[in-house]
């Protein structure tokens, strides 16, 4: 039952499609959270050298490097304040939306396990009901048997030889449905799987 069940939480599509709705719910809430924080970001920077040709004009002497560096940077940021609450709101129902996933997905878990126990024990009380009636079966036999010798030897009527033959035919006549039920148990654990 253990490995059934095992089986059944590994390979069930409803179970699978429930467990991505779960990460696609947790996917939109993050990107909902994210709106809370800054939407655009930009961070730049520049550097340049520069040389002043020697044939340029120059003012006196040593007074100016022919040579300089010329630094750029820079950050720039866009926050939409949530001064109505939307993008808070917005985060509360994607975390709703994530909780009834959550929710979903244990419910259809809880469901599957049932069903998959329930299922296994019909199918182990129909192998155990054959079981019994073929045992009552060959016990009949052996009954019809015993009649029938002491039918030969004038013990019994043909009265009782009858009902062992009515008894017989009767208890055979329930093993096709019993039959019938443990495939039908099997076919629906497969399906289950």
């Amino acid at each position: 039952l253990n490995e059934l069940v095992q089986a059944a939480y590994q390979q069930n599509l409803p179970v699978r499609e429930a467990g991505l709705r779960v990460m696609q719910a947790r996917a939109v809430r993050a990107l909902v959270a994210g709106e809370l924080f800054p939407q655009s970001q930009e961070m730049f920077g520049d550097y340049s050298r520069h040389q002043i040709s020697g044939n340029a004009l120059q003012g006196p002497a040593g007074l100016f490097s022919r040579n300089f560096d010329f630094w750029r940077t820079g950050f720039d940021a866009a926050w939409e304040f949530d001064f109505w609450g939307r993008f808070r709101r917005g985060v509360e129902s994607a975390n709703a939306s994530l909780y009834a996933s959550v929710a979903n997905y244990d419910d259809i878990l809880v469901s599957l396990i049932a069903e998959v126990a329930r299922t296994y024990l019909d199918i182990r009380t129909f192998e155990q009901r054959l079981l019994v009636t073929r045992e009552n079966v060959r016990l009949q036999k052996e009954s019809l048997d015993i009649a029938a010798a002491r039918f030969q030897f004038g013990a019994e009527s043909q009265l009782d030889v009858s009902q062992a033959k009515a008894l017989l035919r009767q208890t055979q006549a329930t093993i096709p449905p019993v039959e019938a039920g443990l495939r039908q148990a099997k076919n629906a654990l497969a399906i289950l799987l």
